[in-house]
């Protein structure tokens, strides 16, 4: 979608949604399960221990967004353009990771020379090999997503996606009572109504809304609110945790409701540059947060400073993730172009 068309009210879900993932690890997660953070902050943890609904923000408007990129482009012009955007920055994330391991990883973090070379790939998920950043199983999921893209441009019924998203949500709904592996890893069957909604909020967006569209959206965002369900009790038990339901409904809702402003909406919300900016630092920021954090944390804060480290870094992760999306990552893509350019 060109500039004319961007859609402002997403970059403010996505800066939401990021902030909120950040904050769901640094205050809770870290320090909840799995020996990860020596900081407690009990308040601000019971906030926002909900900000792990974030990550289904990101899946939704990866539905949204890479059937828009996809549209009238071949296989290999659309590999080239998730290439180009997703790998810059996740090179920089794994040596970053790696690097901070090194110098402040302790008894808790390691990472062997092996892990490293195939975590750049970022295949690590596939192939039996513990990723770098725990946080890296979200973009396994978005690759699958992008492989199934790939063969609809590949048949050439990408534009037919609306009856596709519809096909996809009925399989999903016959796994649930007959739960097939091989299948449910293919079909992402875990967040498969969360990518089908983003299709769906796509097409109405192109098209407008008709009985069809409403029809699968509904039936997709209950399964969502059902898929989500099931999933609080094992996150309770793990964390120790007690979600509401029904506060963890209202912030999915909340997300759909973003989501189909943003599929009827004509005029876009104008916001700076500055604003926009930030929301493309979200993606290196959710790359290198987690575990670098944990490690500054771990290594610098105490009960008596705990807030100030906190404050600190984030404010540090933002200027990384500014430094890269406006310095590093441009000369990277420009690199990849001129490389397959010269290759091709």
């Amino acid at each position: 979608m060109n500039d004319q068309h961007h859609q402002s009210e997403l970059d403010i879900l996505i800066i939401i949604a990021a902030i909120s993932v950040v904050l769901f690890h640094y205050t809770f997660r870290g320090y909840a399960a799995d020996n990860m953070s020596t900081l407690y902050f009990p308040v601000l943890g019971s906030i926002f221990k909900y900000g792990y609904l974030g990550t289904y923000s990101f899946l939704i408007l990866s539905g949204y967004k890479i059937l828009l990129s996809a549209q009238n482009r071949s296989v290999f012009a659309f590999i080239l353009s998730r290439t180009s955007r997703l790998y810059p920055s996740f090179w920089i994330a794994v040596c970053l990771t790696t690097f901070a391991t090194l110098i402040w990883g302790g008894n808790r973090y390691h990472i062997e020379p092996l892990q490293f070379i195939i975590n750049l790939t970022m295949l690590s998920g596939y192939v039996g090999i513990e990723p770098v950043d725990s946080v890296y199983w979200f973009m396994f999921v978005v690759l699958r997503f992008y492989f199934l893209v790939a063969v609809l441009i590949m048949l050439r019924i990408v534009n037919y996606h609306k009856y596709i998203a519809g096909i996809w949500l009925a399989i999903s709904l016959v796994m649930v009572l007959n739960p097939i592996p091989k299948i449910g890893f293919f079909l992402i069957s875990d967040y498969s109504s969360l990518f089908i909604s983003g299709m769906i909020f796509c097409s109405a967006k192109k098209e407008g809304w008709d009985l069809y569209k409403s029809i699968i959206i509904t039936i997709a965002f209950l399964f969502s609110l059902y898929q989500i369900e099931q999933g609080v009790p094992g996150f309770n038990k793990h964390y120790g945790a007690d979600l509401s339901l029904f506060v963890v409904f209202l912030i999915v809702l909340f997300i759909y409701i973003i989501m189909l402003f943003a599929s009827i909406n004509k005029k876009h919300i104008k916001l700076s540059s500055a604003f926009i900016t930030l929301a493309l630092c979200t993606y290196p920021l959710y790359l290198m947060h987690q575990n670098i954090g944990f490690m500054l944390f771990n290594n610098y804060g105490n009960a008596e400073n705990k807030y100030i480290i906190l404050a600190a870094t984030i404010f540090l992760m933002l200027f990384m993730s500014l430094t890269i999306v406006k310095y590093i990552d441009p000369y990277l893509v420009n690199a990849i172009n001129k490389i397959v350019r010269s290759v091709s």
